[in-house]
């Protein structure tokens, strides 16, 4: 059974929300077999499209590894904007 998570994430400016997108680039390559993750992004709003064969488990963690690595962006893009304002 294929299982699909379709996330539409709405940034209060383009420029975190392609920091965002870059950010997770790298993750969005070789994926395990049965795990598949598309990216796209227009102006403020990053939209991924995760779908997985595999166990209803293992999409869930990868959601939670993909919103752990978002946090940690937007994290680093808030130290980088109070360090040089």
């Amino acid at each position: 059974m294929r299982r699909r998570v379709e996330l539409k994430l709405i940034f209060s400016e383009e420029r975190v929300a392609r920091g965002i997108y870059d950010s997770l680039m790298p993750d969005n390559i070789d994926f395990p077999e049965g795990l598949e993750m598309n990216m796209s992004l227009s102006d403020r709003i990053l939209m991924i499209d995760l779908a997985s064969t595999d166990r209803f488990e293992t999409l869930i963690s990868t959601l939670e590894e993909i919103f752990s690595h978002i946090q940690l962006a937007l994290d680093v893009l808030e130290e980088s904007v109070n360090r040089y304002a």
